[in-house]
């Protein structure tokens, strides 16, 4: 061997070291870097003898990856509803709590009882009403802190879309950079630079990663919308200026009352990503939170409130039996009625199958069909137009009862329903009306004692009216003490104007219709179904039950998703993750190679010196 082959040789050798320890050197002090991948150098063979640089190769399990990538979406989405929902349940308050729903209900209706058994005392007359105060008080806070978890929540997703777009953007930077980078640890380093934008994208949202060549990547959403595919796309979110329970999303920008999540391509299409299959990931949990768990939450306080206004001011009365021949059912008088105020029937149809109907009377056929009410009650909870008379109505419930029923109005103000007599395959169970008594001395033990006081217009008794939206959406924001008893809290006893001031007579049928009546509440606005029968404890005792289970779940699903995570990142850092004693150990034989090298070179060195002197 030449002595310049061998310095060739022993230079070539130099210089692969010289990559191995700028290898060894980043591997320990970024040890424990999150998003660092280890990195070891392989020397080539070049030629006969001597070496050259090889790849600097990241150690990385792309499977594993891929899982964390998933599974970290679910910790984000889980870790949100989670404290979302925690901070709800305190706002909810535990209970039996001294200012929790449950209880603040239960004092008013002892303090019900207590009037009921001292209709004269005006003590008794003021707790009530301090009572009703504290009640309405508690719904309006409660409206207002499922409101602000709204809003805060649609202050996150302007954040998170920010966050997208920056890493975005990161990435599309990086991916331009890689081009001109052909190896050594500058691209590694740039490769995990994007990893660390990936996987921030990946706790924002559910995505999709696979490889675009050249080691560059494409990235879309869990529904195949690109977010990058050699160019970004741009996410796009102007959050509501205020967020009230009627401000509901829309996937029409127009009649939409919250910002609109949209991404907008490079060539500038965009595409509602709020109508997505986003499954996974912080916005998606910001979104879900906004749109429905908390709607939902609203609904249910609205239902309250509807029922506590109703179950004290409402008339309900049992139809009459009917017939026409072998035809059987009930006749309705419907004198009263109001805007909002109900029917119910219980039918039973073939096959023994019962059911039962509410039928809504509206005045506004622009209402129809009714606004905030969710697919599983459509076909039960029904709005009847009553601007054409009550010939119109009749027929309009005809229809939405199908055959084997016959309805008509034989006379004023009276609706009859009928089975289908001989043929005996269905029935007409039972029938009501309940209509809202208005006035405060009608000469009805009913009282609004709870009425309508928001949106800037004067009290108004609560019917559950639906004119442009649904009287109901957003009135536990609303509901308050009636003034006109505020003003003269005897009325809580006189009936009339003749009244006895100690007659029991009303505070004995609010008491009752408040601890023994069952009534039917219904949520609207929410995507809660069905319809809740029971009383008034009920309802609230099984609203307050649902949060806490909600909350319960929540955090049983968030703390098993978070385990499943930490197991996936420890694997991820046993396999990608940085040993200190093993680089050190490669630390220790590459010095022992570059002394060697080393001394080559002096030898060579010190050979030419020789040979320069003969």
């Amino acid at each position: 061997m030449s002595l310049s082959v061998a310095l060739g040789n022993a230079l070539s050798g130099l210089r692969s070291i010289e990559t191995g320890l700028d290898t060894v050197s980043r591997n320990v002090s970024s040890a424990g870097v999150e998003g660092y991948a280890r990195r070891t150098v392989s020397a080539v063979q070049n030629g006969p003898s001597g070496v050259r640089d090889g790849e600097v190769n990241r150690v990385l399990d792309t499977v594993l990856q891929r899982q964390m990538r998933r599974e970290s979406a679910g910790a984000a989405y889980t870790a949100t509803m989670a404290r979302f929902l925690s901070r709800l349940d305190t706002s909810f308050g535990v209970p039996g709590g001294e200012t929790a729903l449950d209880t603040q209900v239960n004092r008013f209706t002892a303090r019900m009882q207590a009037l009921a058994a001292e209709p004269a005392n005006s003590v008794a007359r003021n707790e009530v009403l301090m009572a009703a105060r504290l009640t309405a008080g508690t719904l309006n806070q409660l409206s207002a802190d499922v409101q602000s978890l709204r809003a805060e929540a649609e202050a996150g997703l302007a954040g998170a879309v920010d966050q997208v777009n920056t890493a975005l953007s990161t990435i599309d930077r990086i991916e331009s950079q890689l081009s001109s980078v052909s190896g050594g640890n500058a691209r590694a380093d740039l490769m995990d630079e994007r990893d660390r934008q990936v996987d921030a994208l990946a706790q924002l949202m559910d995505i999709r990663v696979t490889p675009r060549g050249d080691g560059g990547i494409a990235i879309f959403t869990a529904g195949g919308t690109a977010l990058f595919a050699g160019e970004a796309s741009q996410l796009q979110f102007t959050p509501s200026a205020t967020m009230t329970p009627n401000a509901l999303y829309d996937s029409d920008p127009s009649k939409s009352g919250v910002g609109q999540l949209r991404i907008i391509d490079p060539q500038g299409a965009p595409i509602d990503l709020a109508a997505g299959p986003m499954q996974s990931g912080e916005i998606a949990a910001l979104l879900t939170l906004r749109d429905e768990t908390l709607v939902d939450a609203q609904s249910r306080l609205d239902a309250m409130a509807a029922g506590l206004a109703r179950a004290l001011s409402d008339k309900t009365v049992a139809g009459t039996a009917a017939s026409s021949g072998a035809q059987a059912g009930f006749d309705l008088d419907l004198s009263g009625l109001s805007a909002g105020d109900r029917i119910t029937l219980a039918v039973r149809g073939g096959g023994g199958i019962e059911k039962a109907f509410t039928f809504v009377r509206v005045d506004d056929p622009a209402a129809l069909p009714l606004a905030g009410v969710s697919a599983g009650q459509a076909d039960t909870l029904v709005g009847i137009d009553f601007s054409g008379g009550l010939a119109g109505a009749a027929t309009q419930i005809q229809a939405a009862l199908g055959s084997g029923y016959s309805v008509s109005s034989p006379a004023a103000n009276t609706l009859r329903v009928l089975d289908d007599g001989a043929a005996g395959t269905t029935d007409v169970i039972a029938a009501e009306v309940a209509r809202t008594i208005t006035g405060v001395q009608t000469g009805e033990e009913a009282l609004p004692l709870f009425v309508d006081a928001g949106n800037g217009v004067a009290s108004r008794p609560f019917t559950g009216a639906f004119a442009g939206s649904a009287q109901q959406i957003g009135f536990a924001a609303r509901i308050a003490v009636n003034p006109a008893v505020l003003s003269d809290p005897a009325l809580l006893i006189k009936k009339d104007g003749a009244g006895a001031a100690g007659d029991p007579a009303r505070p004995n049928a609010l008491y009752d219709r408040l601890t023994n009546a069952g009534m039917n509440f219904v949520t609207i606005g929410g995507s809660v179904d069905g319809v809740f029968s029971g009383r008034m404890s009920d309802l609230v005792r099984t609203s307050l039950d649902r949060q806490a289970g909600a909350v319960a779940e929540a955090e049983g699903l968030n703390e098993g998703q978070q385990v499943v995570l930490s197991s996936l990142r420890e694997r991820f850092s046993e396999t990608s993750g940085v040993s200190v004693d093993e680089e050190l150990a490669r630390l220790v034989e590459l010095q022992n190679a570059y002394s060697a090298n080393a001394r080559i070179i002096s030898a060579v060195s010190e050979m030419l010196d020789a040979l320069m002197r003969i």
